[in-house]
């Protein structure tokens, strides 16, 4: 009986969710997936590169996957952002880091898909 009422308690209220934690987390983890793009696009188009890294037939599926996980990550985090703000939760480096790392990422989401289209 006591795991269904975890969630609320009665001499606190309900719990709080951090939500400028899970939106500093989810920015941790888009840098982690632009940097691991980056190094299998720069492994892959190196002028010397090693004979058994030269097979790229699945580098594209890859780079979708982890391009697609970084962009749902983006928009999870700006909404985390979104509501950290308009819960005005306590203001820490968490916080901050969130508050400016986003539309950094915005913008260069932005940019990146204006380079994407066929330029003729």
């Amino acid at each position: 009986m006591e795991e269904r009422f975890k969630e609320f308690d009665i001499k606190k209220g309900p719990r709080k969710t951090n939500f400028k934690k899970w939106a500093f987390k989810f920015l941790v983890y888009i840098i982690l997936l632009n940097v691991l793009v980056a190094y299998m696009m720069t492994r892959t188009t190196l002028v010397i590169t090693p004979v058994e890294i030269t097979d790229t037939s699945n580098l594209s599926f890859y780079v979708f996957i982890c391009s697609l996980l970084a962009t749902l990550l983006l928009i999870a985090g700006v909404l985390l952002t979104i509501l950290s703000v308009a819960r005005r939760e306590e203001k820490n480096y968490q916080y901050y880091i969130s508050l400016i790392g986003y539309p950094i990422f915005i913008i260069l989401t932005i940019i990146s898909n204006l380079y994407l289209g066929d330029p003729f």
